[in-house]
């Protein structure tokens, strides 16, 4: 049950969500001494997934006029931006100037095509004057960085 303390109920989501996943911390650091490499790892895993996944499981009540959806939607583009940027930086080592091959250039292409949609649905057809928590928003970002840094690990 939400009380008044709590101005728009990210507060009460953000405050049990970090008391979970810092128990869980917290427990990994009191264990550690006694449970191998790969049982520490994860508990890791397990509070970094509680972490990502309780601010969806956790009801509270929420009024979406505290949330700025088109301030939102400005700080997400510029964090896929900042990654695309440092997709593109990364590429560079699957270019060799004594010799050419196609591959390189075809997942350049792609990045670029994947590049100019997200520009035009970011820009067309995301309605930006909304009233959301952004959700929906966040986690498809989310899933962008993940995807990027995935298209360029070696």
């Amino acid at each position: 049950m939400q009380t008044n303390r709590w101005r728009c109920g990210y507060c009460a989501v953000c405050y049990r969500v970090i008391t979970i996943v810092a128990s869980i911390y917290l427990l990994i650091i009191i264990l550690a001494w006694w449970l191998t490499f790969p049982m520490v790892m994860n508990l890791d895993v397990i509070a970094v997934a509680a972490g990502v996944v309780l601010p969806i499981v956790i009801k509270v009540d929420f009024d979406n006029k505290v949330v700025s959806f088109p301030h939102l939607v400005e700080r997400f583009e510029s964090l896929a931006i900042i990654m695309f940027g440092e997709t593109v930086v990364s590429m560079a080592d699957y270019f060799e100037l004594n010799q050419f091959s196609l591959i390189p250039m075809v997942v350049f292409l792609s990045v670029m095509m994947l590049f100019g949609s997200y520009v035009l649905q970011i820009h067309y057809v995301i309605e930006h004057r909304q009233s959301t928590r952004g959700l929906v928003l966040m986690y498809s970002h989310f899933l962008i960085v993940i995807s990027l840094n995935m298209l360029t690990a070696p």
